[in-house]
């Protein structure tokens, strides 16, 4: 697989499908269990969203809106760092950003030089330092 290739409407749904059902809450208050489970009646939607982003690489300001929630870390709150956000992006932009993902990690073994590899699953940064 290229990263020019077209996408299919099965490697969507793969994605779509692949996401855990109690995560990415979106702001319009759907989970990815609703998706999955009603992905019968609402694929074709998704689908047509998601290949029309591809063609014109626009999306909805209700798909590329995203709420962010801080959560303390602990009691007493000092600074800012004792919070942790969470992001609870659009489901659809969601899946977008993944299939991208995927497309690009089929190809970033050809992009990296050996003296990237804190890019690689697996690897950290510091392994360059050893190396070195």
């Amino acid at each position: 697989m290229t990263l020019d290739n077209l996408i299919s409407d099965e490697e969507i749904q793969k994605v779509f499908l692949s996401l855990k059902d109690n995560k990415v809450l979106s702001p319009n208050g759907f989970s990815m269990g609703f998706f999955n489970k009603t992905w019968s009646i609402i694929s074709l939607d998704n689908l047509n969203v998601v290949h029309s982003f591809l063609i014109s690489s626009r999306l909805l300001k209700q798909d590329n809106a995203t709420s962010i929630a801080l959560i303390p870390k602990v009691p007493n709150l000092t600074q800012v760092k004792n919070f942790r956000t969470i992001s609870c992006c659009n489901t659809v932009f969601k899946c977008i950003a993944k299939i991208i993902a995927n497309r690009v990690q089929s190809v970033l073994l050809d992009l990296l030089s050996l003296f990237q590899y804190s890019f690689i699953e697996g690897r950290n940064i510091n392994d360059n330092i050893l190396l070195s």
